[in-house]
């Protein structure tokens, strides 16, 4: 046995003088948004709706194309003409004429600029509401990583103070089990108390095992979140000061809906629906363009694209306007269909109102609960480790038997429990209350 209570010595003072990496909460963040792959997902969903929305305002640009064939009529076509109609006597005779040449070549250039086109309009404006919701997606992920961070952190933290106090109190049990062994080997003690303080010992022992054990599963999951090399978690020291210092600074702040991400999602995606009701609208008028044409087009009999004479201009420039009359296709379906949609969007926000003001309520009475009790078991902590101070003491000098050193090291284990899984609820429910007060972005920029 006295090899594990060196071991468990050797633990704690490597923890106490390591020199691995100090490994902080903006680090954590830092690594998780830029190696994530969801993060990276929702980066490049950006992306592609920044480029659809350069490619709409696009289409305001002027385009200009060069056309150019040359061809050979295997037959010209023909056209029926009323010849009739220019003799001096008017009949309706009639003559299938050929027009053209076998050879004929054409060549131009076509310019066209819209001057008002209100549906493109409405769809550029479609495509910038598009590219700010990809960018609430994006805002919604990252606060949803840093969540998730945030409250392994804090859990991390908390599991740290439970394997510390586990090794302390593996140590006070081994020093109680060893004094009891010796008076039981003078003979002056019951085995069934050395068995007593061994089942404490024992109890001990699997506290620390289990701590360890919690402690080395969270580093996974932080390394999963995080993408921090799982050794590097494992060794390094972690800087737990922004869940002591930021956590009490926010703790009062006024709710903030902007700064919840799922909220601003929302929003963007009642304006997007309200935008596409004006672009529906907008596709029922007029739009004007400028158009223009510079060409030139050859006929000859023979193969021959550069003979004299045979070469006759075409030009034109003008406005042209297109009017929708009828589209063909009814859309008073689909602008109820987007009607509707808004409003349950809108009883989407005010659920989502009620949900965070319930939980932000229930988050602060559960804080003030928590801290109640933690300060009644910390002044409980305190009287019993005296206690047990005092009975070893009393213990040892023959003052006082082994049946109640050994009930007062029990009521002390569990007693330091208790205290541990209130400091990590504590903890839980104020990082639940900056999330659902809106705080949680400011708290991370804060870092």
């Amino acid at each position: 046995m006295k090899h594990i209570v060196i071991y468990i010595l050797l633990l704690a003072s490597l923890r106490a003088y390591s020199q691995g990496v100090v490994v902080s909460l903006r680090s954590c963040l830092d690594k998780a948004m830029a190696n994530r792959a969801n993060i990276q997902s929702a980066n490049t969903d950006l992306l592609l709706a920044n480029l659809a929305r350069l490619q709409a305002e696009s289409r305001y640009q002027p385009q200009l194309s060069a056309a150019y064939e040359y061809r050979y009529n295997t037959i010209i076509p023909s056209q029926v003409v009323p010849v009739g109609q220019f003799g001096p006597q008017p009949t309706d005779e009639t003559r299938a004429i050929q027009f053209g040449t076998p050879w004929q070549q054409n060549a131009g250039l076509s310019f066209a600029k819209p001057l008002l086109d209100l549906s493109l309009r409405e769809r550029i404006a479609e495509s910038k509401i598009t590219e700010s919701l990809r960018q609430a997606d994006l805002q919604l992920a990252q606060d949803a990583l840093s969540y998730e961070i945030l409250q392994s952190f804090g859990r991390l933290q908390a599991l740290e103070k439970q394997y510390d106090g586990a090794l302390l109190d593996t140590a006070r049990t081994w020093s109680t089990v060893s004094m009891m062994r010796h008076r039981y080997e003078e003979g002056r003690l019951l085995k069934t108390d050395l068995n007593r303080a061994l089942l404490n010992h024992q109890q001990a022992l699997a506290s620390l095992r289990n701590s360890l054990a919690e402690l080395v599963k969270e580093k996974i999951f932080l390394s999963f979140l995080t993408t921090y090399p799982l050794d590097e978690l494992l060794d390094a020291t972690f800087d737990y000061s922004p869940l002591t210092t930021l956590l009490d600074r926010y703790a009062g702040s006024a709710a903030d809906a902007s700064g919840i991400a799922q909220y601003q999602q929302l929003a963007v995606r009642e304006s997007l629906l309200r935008q596409q009701l004006e672009t529906q609208a907008a596709g029922y008028l007029p739009s004007l363009s400028l158009q223009a044409f510079l060409g030139a087009n050859q006929f000859s009999n023979s193969f021959n694209p550069f003979a004299a004479n045979t070469w006759f201009g075409n030009s034109y420039v003008g406005l042209a306007v297109k009017w929708p009359i009828l589209p063909g296709e009814s859309k008073s379906n689909q602008r109820a269909l987007l009607r509707t949609e808004i409003d349950k969007l809108g009883y989407d926000r005010q659920q989502l109102d009620q949900q965070l003001q319930k939980d932000r309520l229930l988050a602060e009475a559960d804080i003030r609960q928590q801290r109640e009790q933690l300060d009644i078991t910390t002044t409980n902590l305190q009287l019993l480790t005296e206690n047990v101070d005092l009975f070893q003491e009393r213990f040892r000098m023959g003052q006082l038997d082994a049946y109640e050193l050994n009930r007062q090291e029990l009521d002390l284990q569990q007693e330091k429990i208790k205290q541990r899984q209130q400091q990590a609820a504590l903890v839980q429910r104020q990082i639940e209350r900056l999330y659902a007060s809106g705080n949680l972005r400011s708290f991370t920029q804060g870092l």
